[in-house]
């Protein structure tokens, strides 16, 4: 494997990228996403079994984290993935623990 050299800063990043991806409903909440195109806070909610306020919450955690962006339709809100490569990373890390 080659690896560039990065610096500190670089490396701060990608575990803060790591940090906000370190939660099982926030994974979930990507890969839905990534699967079935952007969704609304109450059809997560409903596909999670979860309260919205919970949903909303792990949702400004990714967003906060560049990992979903929105856009508004009248009073919803819609996420959706802002980058394939989150996606890779978390099916990579998927495939890794099932080994």
């Amino acid at each position: 494997m080659n690896i560039t050299p990065t610096t500190h800063e670089k490396l701060a990043a990608a575990a803060e990228l790591l940090a906000a991806l370190a939660y099982p409903v926030r994974l979930k909440i990507i890969w839905l996403l990534a699967e079935q195109g952007q969704q609304s806070v109450n059809h997560l909610a409903e596909q999670l079994a979860m309260d919205q306020s919970a949903i909303s919450h792990q949702l400004r955690i990714l967003r906060q984290a560049k990992l979903v962006i929105t856009h508004r339709d009248g009073r919803q809100i819609f996420y959706q993935v802002t980058d394939q490569h989150v996606v890779h990373i978390i099916r990579d890390a998927v495939l890794h623990a099932n080994e």
